[in-house]
């Protein structure tokens, strides 16, 4: 399996997002795949600009090590 070190996504909510595709004439499915970050075309930018600026917020999901690792015996 492969596993994303590194990954961002833009959490809006759905009016948001209806309203985007609405506004730039496009499908709800084209502004998801933006807003999770899986294109990157000058359009998919415009989106994720449009939702940041109207209340959308942006996260960055990173992978950790694990901190149990090691197991104390008692």
């Amino acid at each position: 399996m492969n596993v994303v070190e590194n990954r961002m996504f833009i959490k809006a909510s759905k009016e948001l997002m209806d309203e985007i595709a609405k506004k730039f004439g496009v499908t709800f499915r084209s502004v998801q795949m933006a807003l999770a970050f899986q294109t990157n075309s000058p359009s998919a930018r415009l989106y994720r600009s449009y939702a940041l600026e109207h209340g959308g917020k942006m996260y960055r999901v990173e992978e950790v090590e694990n901190p149990h690792k090691h197991i104390i015996n008692i």
